[in-house]
């Protein structure tokens, strides 16, 4: 498993598991053929799919890519384009909730 995040001493945990750590988004995506994203907003989306050393930057052809980032449309509709026609692959599959929930390992009630 190779992980990237913009704040590298989140990855420490996942290191000591094993973990590969990339230094950029494309390191990533160099070495696996599924990508799982889980970002804050729409600039993040954009600066880790499209920026200089992004995930889409090189050559992805057949990679998967699944954003859970809850974003507007128009950027998801933009990044899953661009892939496509890297020959690759996109499901859109935004989560929504809160922390709270999660932490404990419940469910949002409200969302069901």
């Amino acid at each position: 498993m190779t992980v990237f995040n913009r704040s590298p001493e989140k990855t420490d945990a996942v290191r000591r598991m094993g973990a590969m750590v990339a230094e950029t988004p494309a390191e990533v995506s160099e070495n696996s053929d599924l990508v799982f994203t889980m970002l804050s907003d729409d600039v993040a989306v954009e600066e880790i799919f499209r920026s200089e050393n992004g995930l889409i930057n090189g050559n992805v052809k057949d990679r998967l890519f699944i954003d859970m980032s809850t974003i507007k449309p128009e950027t998801t509709i933009r990044i899953a384009r661009e892939i496509q026609e890297k020959s690759a692959s996109f499901i859109d599959a935004p989560v929504s909730g809160t922390v709270a929930p999660a932490a404990k390992g419940a469910m949002d009630q409200d969302l069901c």
